[in-house]
């Protein structure tokens, strides 16, 4: 406690000599960063700013800050500290700052997230705020995967719906399950139903996107309907649909018009396999409707892997705080913070495992009140996390390749789970040691 304290009041004896402080950054690290300073607010006097490099692809407002663009903020750069909130690219953004004249910055130390004295309730709601200084007074987490966790809870809102279960490209380890599904589609009335409680619960400038996925969501025989659906009850909010791109030159022409009409972004992602994605590109282009390719174009496609504990015996408020999946998923009237949870039961059917959500898994939208207890609920640890195997040699990604349908490319044995088991005792002995 005493190292974090030390750090605080650096952090703050730097930061108070400039009139100005500008959070460089707009995702997780940025957010976890506003949310400190806002906690912190009795340590300094100042308002901050939180800049990008490029507003396209980031959000208009993070905790109630708008974000602009670092060439709006250059009269700000011989006045201003810039606190830079980014992870991956920190030397770009400091070659950035460099160009426009920002020479006042310090790098985001996450380790300052861990501080229990923080008011952390005041911003994050009086249960978050709680669990987050439950998960730092038992050192259950790095400052970065705290800053990951926060960054989660509080990103811009968005949400996806599966309307297909199966796909026609049969990848391993697919998060999705899809390999083993020989068919299952989306019921409109059901999509319906949750769609409109979704567009009282949720105001229009709270939510950044809706995403429609599958399996391959072009696959289901009513994918206009539900578009049309989508846009009835959200006519301004952006709507994606995400697919592996093999149907879409088959695509009737009803549908491409539709979704110039309705303002559709494509997304799609690029796989190793024959396909003309130079003829996709010039279809979409001349109906003049908006794409992204998901993983770029010269970016080879990898798979993430994530084994299951189908023992159920993990600890499951770790595993949500150190999750990577910031994916938000509507299921039959249900919310969860994992794509996953939703569909274990495609698991349980193939190979008769016995995964099951607990009772509190998920937030039931016809329940909820308001947008704030929505957003609550999906902050607390969902149960069926417990089936989550982190610790695995096999956690990350691998290069692409088809599934052979086996039960180890997402179940952990029960015999490797006992001896993984005595492997993560021996560490966390040698840990305390």
């Amino acid at each position: 406690m005493k190292e974090i304290e030390e750090k605080k009041e650096n952090f703050f004896r730097e930061i108070n000599q400039y009139k100005h402080i500008i959070v460089y950054g707009a995702r997780a690290i940025a957010i976890s960063t506003a949310v400190y300073l806002s906690a912190c607010k009795e340590f300094f006097d100042k308002d901050y700013k939180i800049a990008v490099t490029w507003k396209v692809g980031n959000p208009d407002t993070i905790l109630n800050h708008p974000v602009y663009c670092i060439d709006e903020l250059i009269n700000y750069k011989d006045t201003s500290i810039v606190i830079i909130a980014v992870r991956k690219y920190q030397q770009s953004v400091i070659s950035t700052l460099a160009e426009k004249g920002f020479y006042n910055y310090l790098i985001m130390d996450t380790e300052l997230l861990k501080d229990e004295s923080l008011k952390y309730e005041s911003v994050l709601g009086n249960y978050t705020g709680k669990m987050i200084k439950g998960l730092i007074h038992f050192n259950k987490c790095s400052g970065r995967q705290l800053a990951m966790h926060i960054g989660r809870i509080r990103q811009p809102f968005y949400f996806q719906v599966e309307i297909v279960g199966h796909c026609n490209l049969n990848c391993w380890s697919c998060c999705a399950f899809s390999p083993v599904v020989k068919e299952e589609f989306m019921e409109v009335s059901v999509f319906e139903k949750d769609m409109h409680r979704m567009s009282q619960l949720v105001p229009a400038e709270n939510l950044e996107r809706i995403l429609l996925i599958g399996g391959e969501p072009l696959l289901h025989p009513k994918v206009e309907e539900l578009i049309k659906i989508t846009r009835k009850y959200f006519p301004k909010t952006n709507l994606n649909i995400h697919t592996n791109a093999i149907l879409l030159l088959n695509m009737p022409i009803d549908f491409f018009e539709l979704c110039r009409k309705e303002k559709v972004t494509i997304i799609y992602t690029q796989y190793p396999i024959k396909l003309d994605y130079k003829k996709i590109k010039k279809k979409l282009d001349s109906y003049g409707i908006d794409y992204n390719i998901f993983n770029g174009e010269t970016e080879t496609k990898v798979l993430s892997k994530i084994l299951i504990n189908s023992m159920g015996d993990s600890d499951y408020e770790e595993n949500f705080v150190k999750c990577t999946c910031t994916s938000v998923e509507l299921s039959h009237g249900r919310l969860y913070t994992c794509s996953q949870a939703p569909s274990f039961h495609r698991l349980n059917n193939a190979f008769g495992t016995n995964i099951e959500l607990g009772l509190n898994d998920g937030v039931d939208i016809h329940q909820c009140q308001s947008f704030e207890e929505m957003i609550e609920g999906l902050a607390r640890p969902m149960e069926v996390c417990r089936f989550c195997e982190m610790w695995h040699d096999s956690y990350g990604c691998r290069k692409w390749q088809t599934s052979k349908r086996e039960k180890g490319e997402w179940i952990i044995l029960e015999k490797e789970m006992r001896e993984l088991k005595i492997i993560k005792s021996q560490m966390i002995d040698e840990k305390q040691v």
